[in-house]
């Protein structure tokens, strides 16, 4: 696998990279379409229904998305690598634990009892459930970023996922929520490249936590 990988072209990493940053702009659509329907919004069920549609698409684009990147580069983004060892977890961790203080700040508290304040005990579990294939959707374009900015000769230290997932799904917020949510976000997302680098670049290992600081 590995010798198929240093013979594709930089920019397939980067097409993939773009795809995935597209899996997000469905939801758009997918908002714009529920609009057309009358009284759309006004019920607690439709908000569970939009997630639970949006999670789905999302699930379904990640695997085609992870199959069409085997097929096209050989690399497989849930690959195994060797143990990240104790200090790099710790530090995966740190990252980890930056971001969910992060979210705190940010939100004023403990993210998840403000929004189980908000939307009661039955819309926070379907937003959980779009929370986890969204920080799914972010994993896969974090290892695309990564193998991107690598295969242009960039070194391996850097967060090149973290960056791709700041400059693109977090900079997007500044059309959906505002500038001060974007940069809220483009920080977090060099805390999640982070995390999937210090796990070397294990996405088994590193989704957990990505999600886990996404969720709280």
């Amino acid at each position: 696998m590995e010798e198929n990988q240093k013979q594709v072209s930089p920019w397939e990493f980067l097409y993939l990279t773009l795809y995935a940053l597209a899996g997000f702009g469905v939801e758009l659509i997918l908002v714009w379409l529920e609009g057309l329907i009358p009284g759309w919004g006004a019920a607690e069920w439709q908000n569970c229904l939009h997630w639970a549609v949006t999670a789905l698409i999302w699930g379904v684009l990640c695997v085609k998305l992870g199959q069409w990147a085997q097929k096209k580069t050989g690399f497989n983004w849930r690959h195994n690598t060797p143990e990240p060892g104790e200090k790099r977890l710790l530090w995966a961790l740190g990252c980890t634990a930056a971001a969910i203080g992060l979210s705190a700040w940010v939100w004023g508290g403990f993210k998840p009892s403000i929004e189980l304040e908000r939307l009661g005990w039955l819309q926070l579990c379907f937003q959980w459930l779009y929370y986890l294939f969204e920080a799914r959707l972010m994993m896969l374009l974090i290892c695309f970023g990564q193998r991107f900015g690598e295969s242009l000769g960039g070194k391996p230290y850097i967060p090149w996922g973290g960056v791709a997932l700041a400059l693109t799904w977090g900079l997007v917020h500044v059309l959906t929520q505002g500038a001060s949510t974007a940069v809220y976000a483009a920080g977090t997302a060099l805390l999640y490249g982070g995390i999937y680098l210090f796990a070397l670049q294990n996405a088994r290992l590193a989704y957990p936590l990505v999600a886990l600081a996404f969720l709280l």
